[in-house]
Order: structure tokens, then C-alpha cells, then sequence
């Protein structure tokens, strides 16, 4: 039970720190870019059907805040790489909403009897259902709160409760009252107690209401705070979950968690799952088993709660008349959050192995575990450090346009020119292109220095010299020849003089 405890407790914060990265908007993409898609997208209903019984809820019953996601892709969405035939598609559904106490919270004294705190203290104790213990006994409340907290100096405290619909009178199992009981829901109570937090302004919110007015000294001038109206609030979650087969397009109606698990075991309402879509959904129950409000929340206390994001030490700046929705938002974010990486731990290994537990791979002898072995080198996620995304087609274009105007550069003047020869048009004008060539150019100024005997032909593009011409051979020494007679004039230039001196030591030697 320890190892557990300690377990999803790691995987909450792990899951709660991703989702405040990657959802609501927010892609921090160091953080967000490794699975398949950064966040899971879902629809927001702020005047729900409250989804319990009629006037529980605290603003009515057409006030409830639910957040659904889309039928979400086990390829597409979650990453398990498979063809179309083999996949799967799930829905999560959450509905939240602030509950009365009036009528399910009694105040009583602590006694050594009741052992409800510390004795003599005014503990108040709320009655949303019993608790049925591991060794069969039952505890009568499903929460107290010793009244003296709220003058120790503490923050923020939250404590969760669920009980699965289909899931029988167990133990460690909440069996609520018949005003919470939803038949094909599971339920997820939360009970927020502010403790000593002074706010610094009213707060109009049903969960974090304050208007107990009281002035304190603050940096030694006196400043107006304000309790928390009620010690505890409650909130109550109802959660469920729907599986389709996108290849009949048949789906499950929506259940609780175990409730799923029933219909997709005896095929219910014709699903016709093939074997490889039954490992997938398996491998995806594991996840949603762990995404409910409970398990969001679960282990982490008072952090749990964006309205921390504001307290410094136990005062807490101005909170929105809808906080308790971005509480609820928030937790359905890390719902969802750990959904995504409970199913990519599968391939990768989880992130958390708590000490003395171990991870049990597939059997590659048994057939049946044949698509599990399948599901571990067919996980898609995103990994830049060691790959390159590039677009083939991109590649083509470039070599193949690249290649026809290299082509045509090196074509064209022949192309053109014997084109101009068959249709005898354009000669004059391709006379004077050839003619105007940097090396006819320079052709000429040999010439001109009476530099070797050249070739006339005008087809010729690049200047030749004509055949056996010992002339030109001696270039260069005529050259030199030519600039000695102008250093001799004296109108040579320092640098040309140095270069004459040593290329006639050249010749010397």
C-alpha cells in the first residue's frame, strides 16, 4: 500500500507540473514536445446539468461546470502506433460542482470516545457517505475538521474521497448517500479548507468565500483582511468514460470506470473488437483508470490548488468569483495529462519504479502477448535530439529545378547558336554576342601586342591560335620585354619593376 501511495502520488505531480506547461493555452516547447500531440483538447459547459440530486449543487442544478473531451484517437492522439483496423477511440467526461453543506455537516465536541481531534475541541464533521475500512469496519462520516486549524497558521489543505460506480461495498470504498449516488458515474469528493489563509480582499467565490471582515497590522501599518465564510467547502466530481470502434462505429454508452470495463469484457452493444483493439483499450483502461479527479489530486494536499499560485505564507491576494472552475479545469488538465503519459510509459518505461517493485515485460513465447510486444516498439513521440524532419518532396524540387537550370546554363548558348544556324536568323546578332566575349576581348589585346597569330574563324567562341604557332610560346618573355621597355620610359610602377627583377633572375637561372 505504501509503494502505491508513493507512486501515484509522484505520477500526480509529474502529470500536474505537464499539464501547467502544455494546457490552457500555454506550449512551453522544451516541455510539450515530446508527445504526440502537447495536450488533449476538450469542450467546456458552464451551465451543466448539476449530475446530482436535485438542489446539492450550489448555484442549482443547471450551474454545473463539465469539461468533455473529443473521441480521442489511440493513434492520432495518444500515439499507439497501429493501422487503422486496430485502433480505438475513447471519450473522458468530468462534471464538477460546489455542494451545500447545510444539512450534511454537524458540529460536535472532540472526546476521547469519538476521536475525532484533539478533545474538547469544536470539530466539524460532514456526512456525505461511510466508509467502508480494509478490516470490515465502518467509520460513520466521511470527513472532520478540528475548527482549532484555522488558528495554526496553516495553508491551504484539500482531501479526496472517491467511490466507483459498479464497484460494491469493498474495502477502502466511500458509499455515498443516495443524493450523491449516480448510477453510471463515478464520484470524486473533494473537501478545501482555507485553515488560517486571510484574504486581502472580499472573495465572492462558493468555494473560497471570505467576507469575515478584521484588520491586522501588515509592515506595521493596519490593513483590512477577511476569513473564509464556511471552514471546509466541498466539491463533487461525477466522471465517466465511453470506448468506441471507429471500424463499425459502435460505442459503449457512458460508465463509470468499472462499469466500462464490464461492457468492453462481454462485448456489450456489439463493439466486435478484434484482438489487437482489445490489447489496445486494455492498455488504455490503465490510464483512465488513474485520470480521475481523485487520482489528479491525489497525495498532493493543498497544492493541488491553483489558488496557492497568489499565498504567500497565509495571506492570499484577490481571487476571481470563478476560481473554483479554474480549480476544476486545472485537474481535469492533469487528468488528461496522465492519460498522455501512462500510455507513452508503456514504451518507454515509467517515469517512477518505487523502490522493491519491478516492471514485468511481455512474455515473447505467449501468442496472446504478441500485440504487447507489438505496443513496445510502436509508440509515437517526438524526439529532435537525435533526428531530422525533412520534406522529401522539397529535396526533389530542389535537385530537379536545380538540375534543369545548371542543364540549361550549360546548353543554351549551343542550343540557341545552332538554332540560329538552321534558321539563319539572329547570325548578326550572335556575330557581335561572340565577338564581345571577355576572351575575344583579350584575343584582341594580344593582337594588338602582336602576341601570336590567331585564328579568324568566327565560330570559334574561344580564340585559338593557329596551328604550330611558335610564337605564342614565348609570351610571357615578350611580355616581360614590353614592360621593360615602358620601365625604360619610365612608366612603370614600383610593383611592376620588382616583378620584372625577378623574373629575369628567374631566367638567369
Amino acid at each position: 500500500m505504501l509503494l502505491f501511495t508513493t507512486s501515484a502520488n509522484v505520477a500526480s505531480i509529474v502529470a500536474a507540473t505537464y499539464a501547467r506547461a502544455c494546457y490552457g493555452g500555454s506550449n512551453a516547447p522544451l516541455q510539450c514536445g515530446k508527445l504526440p500531440v502537447p495536450a488533449l483538447k476538450y469542450t467546456v459547459n458552464r451551465n451543466a446539468t448539476c449530475p446530482f440530486q436535485s438542489g446539492l449543487c450550489y448555484y442549482g442544478d443547471t450551474a454545473a461546470f463539465s469539461m468533455t473531451t473529443g473521441m480521442l484517437d489511440s493513434h492520432l492522439d495518444l500515439g499507439i502506433n497501429s493501422r487503422k483496423e486496430h485502433r480505438m477511440l475513447v471519450e473522458k467526461s468530468t462534471t464538477c460542482a460546489p455542494l451545500h453543506e447545510k444539512g450534511y455537516a454537524t458540529y460536535v465536541n472532540a472526546t476521547d470516545e469519538n476521536n475525532l481531534g484533539w478533545v474538547g475541541d469544536t470539530v466539524a464533521v460532514y456526512n456525505y457517505g461511510v466508509t467502508i475500512n480494509y478490516d470490515g469496519t465502518i467509520t460513520n462520516n466521511t470527513y472532520y475538521y478540528d475548527t482549532r486549524l484555522s488558528a495554526l497558521q496553516y495553508g491551504y489543505s484539500l482531501s479526496a474521497y472517491q467511490a466507483l460506480a459498479g464497484q460494491g461495498q469493498t474495502g477502502g470504498v466511500l458509499v455515498p448517500i443516495p443524493a450523491l449516488n449516480t448510477t453510471n458515474a463515478d464520484l470524486s469528493l473533494l473537501f478545501i479548507a482555507a485553515n488560517s489563509i486571510a484574504y486581502q480582499q472580499p472573495v465572492d467565490d462558493p468555494v473560497f468565500a471570505a467576507h469575515i471582515h478584521f484588520n491586522d497590522t501588515l509592515a506595521g501599518t493596519y490593513v483590512d483582511f477577511y476569513d473564509a465564510d464556511a471552514y471546509v467547502s466541498v466539491v463533487g466530481c461525477s466522471e465517466q468514460y465511453r470506448a468506441c470502434n471507429p471500424i463499425n462505429n459502435v460505442c459503449t454508452a457512458r460508465l463509470g470506470f468499472i462499469q466500462l470495463q464490464e461492457a468492453l469484457v462481454n462485448n456489450k452493444d456489439g463493439l466486435e473488437l478484434n484482438y489487437v483493439q482489445n490489447a489496445t483499450i486494455t492498455r488504455i483502461e490503465s490510464a483512465l483508470q488513474l485520470s480521475s479527479v481523485y487520482y489528479a489530486t491525489y497525495g498532493r494536499g493543498g497544492s493541488a490548488l491553483r489558488a496557492t499560485e497568489v499565498l504567500q505564507q497565509t495571506s492570499s491576494g484577490a481571487l476571481p468569483n470563478n476560481q473554483w472552475q479554474i480549480e476544476v479545469s486545472s485537474w481535469f488538465d492533469t487528468s488528461l495529462a496522465r492519460i498522455q503519459q501512462k500510455v507513452q510509459e508503456y514504451a518507454i518505461g515509467p517515469a517512477f519504479v518505487p523502490s522493491g517493485s519491478y516492471v514485468q515485460p511481455p512474455n515473447p513465447t505467449l501468442a496472446i502477448d504478441a500485440p504487447w510486444l507489438d505496443f513496445c516498439v510502436s509508440q509515437i513521440f517526438n524526439d529532435s535530439s537525435d533526428t531530422m524532419s525533412f520534406s522529401v518532396l522539397g529535396l526533389a524540387l530542389l535537385f530537379v529545378l536545380g538540375g534543369i537550370i545548371i542543364l540549361t546554363s550549360l546548353t543554351i548558348d549551343t542550343i540557341v547558336g545552332y538554332i540560329q544556324y538552321k534558321t539563319g536568323k539572329g547570325l548578326h546578332a550572335r556575330m557581335e554576342w561572340l565577338t564581345n566575349d571577355k576572351l575575344q576581348l583579350q584575343r584582341l589585346l594580344f593582337q594588338e601586342m602582336k602576341l601570336g597569330n590567331w585564328s579568324d574563324d568566327p565560330e570559334h567562341k574561344i580564340p585559338i591560335t593557329t596551328v604550330r604557332d611558335d610564337k605564342f610560346v614565348s609570351v610571357a618573355d615578350k611580355h616581360v620585354d614590353f614592360l621593360m621597355r615602358e620601365r625604360r620610359s619610365g612608366e612603370e610602377d614600383g610593383a611592376g619593376v620588382q616583378f620584372i627583377q625577378e623574373y629575369s633572375q628567374d631566367k638567369g637561372r
